[in-house]
């Protein structure tokens, strides 16, 4: 915007790029807040899913299928972005299918 300055040829150490070719991996683990038995849920009850990442990582998006393949959208609750650990919940209904949940992130 019209201002001047004089251009350095000097790299400093602040001035250094690293490339990252390797894509992160992810692992995450599926349980639920019912007392009687965590691998099940049932209408009301909190389905939660933790996420850790190999690198610290943006906040991930979380969706989950049901028994159907109907897509589920899960909230991060925990976790931010140069994290590698996260937590994703959402509460059943009853309009959810019974079936095992299947999840990407």
């Amino acid at each position: 915007a019209g201002n001047t300055g004089t251009a350095t040829q000097n790299p400093s150490a602040d001035c250094n790029v690293i490339v990252d070719t390797i894509p992160p991996t992810a692992t995450y683990c599926v349980m639920s807040n019912n007392p009687t038995n965590v691998n099940y849920a049932t209408t009301g009850n909190v389905v939660t899913v933790t996420v850790t990442a190999s690198e610290p990582v943006t906040v991930p998006s979380v969706q989950c299928r049901n028994g159907v393949g109907a897509l589920m959208t899960y909230t991060v609750t925990s976790g931010t972005a140069g994290s590698t650990s996260f937590t994703a919940s959402r509460t059943v209904t009853g309009a959810d299918a019974q079936g095992t949940v299947a999840c990407t992130v």
